[in-house]
């Protein structure tokens, strides 16, 4: 399989209440090299944060996942909250126990 990260945005999250969180989004690419079928999804991405910690994406957020055959393509937004003060510093692409790749996070 081989991931691409094809852009990233960030916005505020827009609540009654101001609590300066913000949204991070990443589009995904994923493309099946392999002569196997894969499977990809907002489920096999987790992103780290400055505070040392691991976060889940948000599904209240749209989400993404498929399987998909040799030589086809599958691309998605994967969504993350985070807490006013805590930045991203990496995406990875943990589709199981171990972390299969990885993108640096610098926010604009």
């Amino acid at each position: 399989m081989k991931i691409t990260l094809e852009n990233s945005d960030v916005s505020k999250v827009s609540n009654k209440n101001d609590s300066g969180e913000k949204v991070y989004s990443f589009k995904v690419k994923g493309e099946n090299v392999s002569n196997d079928q894969k499977g990809l999804g907002t489920t096999d991405f987790v992103l780290k944060t400055s505070d040392g910690k691991t976060v889940a994406p948000d599904y209240s957020y749209a989400s993404f996942g498929d399987s998909f055959e040799k030589g086809e393509s599958l691309t998605g937004t994967v969504y993350f909250v985070l807490k006013k003060d805590i930045k991203p510093t990496e995406l990875q692409y943990k589709p199981a126990d171990d972390v299969a790749a990885t993108w640096e996070v610098k926010e604009k």
